[in-house]
């Protein structure tokens, strides 16, 4: 089964520039990260767990192979996994989730089999469960995202022996051993698994291959990245995107429209952009630390800019954050719109990390909205209607005047009265979408669509 997913209500296309998304990740689940825990969530994940390796920076770091009970993990699902943050999500104007796991969610390996990795810690990713056991908690994602209109985006965040060596990958290890064969092997098998069962998912906005590799062989990955497009096809129709990673400062590597689309579908790029004052520097509103961090985006949007015109499925930015300067309520709002703005300018659009989690505003999307003052709903609206084409900034008018006329009058009594007349009002002019006229932010909740006019019993 081929499935058109995102693409079968959606403007985009592998050709278009102007279709825009804007989107939040849902880390912190499938791979639990020890800097992301925080007293407002059900538990810290590794209390107790001593951390069994280093990161390629020296740094100790417990990491979630050092963890060895079932029901802790699954436990955290349970605890982690709910409808009210998609419905929060869709509060703030989310139409893209990107869900970071890992292999060990979509694969089994061979008894005592592990990775390609010198370190035995490996086996315990997938000893804490199986395949079969994680899949009602992506049924879950994909049904809760789909009950508020959101898309999902599944996102292989750590792969066989680890792409980079970094706690987010699974794994805390000196370096990250996923070049080699078996390994890409596993991983091309989580792939196609993941596709499999994206495929069944109406909401599913594509698949991501990888996340963030460091100091992999860029042919090795290029190698990794054909045949795990391959892979995914066999299930995902050639409109839905497949995403590929790649730093910025990488992009000479790859050529114009280095996977094409006619072998390879829709294949679209991902890259994160985050940045840091150096050592004694202050990026603080009192001195100027606005500006400061706003300077320091300058080359990285240059280069998404010149690769997405390149690449025929364009380019994402799937993480980005506030953090980096130390900045006051009205300068983190400032922020916050030029970053999106920024972004939609030069590529499709963005991705925050992370919805919750971490204590630190800046990388909390819900928090910070809370701390700072930052309304994500309002301030995308604005910046993704820009980019809609002339015709459809027309239909749209029209249908928010519609609905000032029909509805707003309407809000001074009960609409369990005036349902009735309101459903026939809108069903009655069949060239404006019911899903539409549905997303619109004039409707209040208690108001529900239906294709044929509904009466009323005396």
């Amino acid at each position: 089964m081929l499935s058109r997913g995102f693409f079968e209500s959606n403007c985009m296309t592998p050709s278009s520039r102007h279709c825009k998304i804007f989107g939040v990740n849902y880390g912190n689940r499938f791979i639990p990260e020890e800097w992301m825990m925080t007293e407002s969530g059900p538990r810290d994940f590794f209390q107790g767990v001593r951390a069994g390796g280093r990161e390629p920076n020296g740094k100790r770091r417990v990491s979630l192979c050092d963890v060895t009970d079932s029901a802790r993990m699954f436990q955290w699902l349970d605890d982690t996994i709910q409808e009210s943050d998609f419905r929060s999500m869709q509060e703030m104007g989310v139409q893209v989730v990107r869900v970071p796991c890992g292999y060990w969610n979509w694969v089994t390996f061979p008894a005592d089999t592990a990775p390609n990795a010198p370190d035995c810690r490996l086996r315990n990713l997938h000893m804490l469960g199986s395949p079969s056991q994680y899949e009602p908690y992506f049924h879950r994602i994909f049904e809760f995202a789909r009950r508020c209109g959101i898309r999902v985006l599944l996102d292989l965040h750590g792969a066989p022996g680890s792409q980079n060596g970094e706690m987010h990958s699974g794994a805390s290890l000196p370096e990250g051993y996923f070049g080699t064969g078996w390994n890409c092997d596993k991983a091309v098998e989580a792939i196609a698994n993941m596709s499999a069962f994206a495929a069944r998912k109406c909401n599913c906005f594509g698949v991501q291959l990888l996340n963030e590799p460091q100091d992999l062989c860029l042919h090795f990955l290029e190698s990794y990245y054909r045949k795990a497009i391959l892979a995914a096809r066999r299930y995902l129709h050639p409109e839905v995107p497949i995403i590929v990673f790649s730093w910025t400062y990488d992009f000479d590597h790859w050529q114009d429209n280095h996977f094409d689309y006619s072998q390879y579908g829709n294949v679209m790029w991902d890259t994160h952009v985050y940045h840091f004052p150096e050592d004694e520097e202050s990026w603080t509103s009192s001195c100027g630390g606005l500006q400061k961090v706003t300077a320091s985006y300058a080359e990285d949007l240059e280069l998404i800019k010149d690769f997405h015109r390149r690449q025929p499925g364009g380019c994402i930015v799937g993480e980005f954050s506030l953090a980096g300067p130390t900045l006051n309520k009205v300068d983190n709002r400032k922020l916050a719109k030029w970053l999106v703005q920024q972004f939609c300018n030069v590529c499709h659009g963005c991705l925050f990390w992370n919805f919750d989690g971490p204590s630190i505003n800046e990388w909390n999307m819900s928090k910070g909205a809370r701390a700072f003052g930052i309304d994500w709903r309002l301030l995308t609206h604005f910046i993704l209607q820009a980019y809609k084409p002339e015709v459809t900034r027309v239909k749209e008018a029209a249908v928010d005047d519609l609905l000032c006329r029909t509805i707003a009058p309407l809000h001074a009594v009960s609409y369990s009265q005036h349902l009735v007349r309101t459903t026939i009002l809108l069903s009655s002019l069949p060239a404006v979408p019911l899903q539409q006229l549905a997303k619109s932010s004039l409707i209040p909740r208690q108001v529900t669509f239906v294709q044929q006019p509904m009466y009323r019993s005396a």
